[in-house]
């Protein structure tokens, strides 16, 4: 049971980078896509 729970824990934490990765990921498409609409206007 402790093994399975410290798995646990590890798999937490990463969930956790691979979700900040994402957020910034997704801000830095969402103002690229901004950027790319103010210069086509």
């Amino acid at each position: 049971i402790k093994t399975l729970q410290s798995n646990c824990a590890s798999l937490e934490s990463e969930n956790v980078k691979i979700k900040s990765k994402v957020q910034k990921l997704d801000k830095k498409l969402m103002t690229e896509l901004y950027q790319e609409n103010e210069i086509n206007l």
